[in-house]
């Protein structure tokens, strides 16, 4: 009965990674299409900050699958199959998540 359980919350969390992923790869498309990848001097009006806003989506609905969640198991290793520049992009997107996103600590 455990085990039927481990498998039930396995596909719960793979469902909502498919989710988060094609809500990732709708932003990162949107950016494209927009070529919106700017410095905020280079941009006029609310462009930049839409731009930050999908940026933020992007990288929070990427990450999500691989951020350790109560009640969820980890996001099966087996199907992180990266090459070399992945793994590297993959890492980055995640210490940005880690580091300036969803900052794990606050102090006040």
């Amino acid at each position: 009965m455990q085990e039927i359980s481990h498998k039930k919350t396995q596909l719960e969390r793979l469902f909502a990674s498919t989710y988060d992923f094609g809500q990732a790869n709708f932003c990162a498309r949107y950016l494209l299409k927009k070529g919106w990848h700017s410095n905020p001097w280079e941009r006029r009006g609310t462009i930049y900050a839409q731009q930050t806003a999908f940026v933020t989506n992007l990288i929070v609905a990427y990450a999500r699958p691989f951020v350790t969640s109560k009640g969820w198991p980890a996001y099966p290793s087996k199907l992180t199959n990266f090459d070399a520049m992945q793994k590297e992009m993959h890492e980055r997107l995640l210490q940005m998540r880690h580091e300036i996103f969803a900052l794990r600590q606050c102090q006040f």
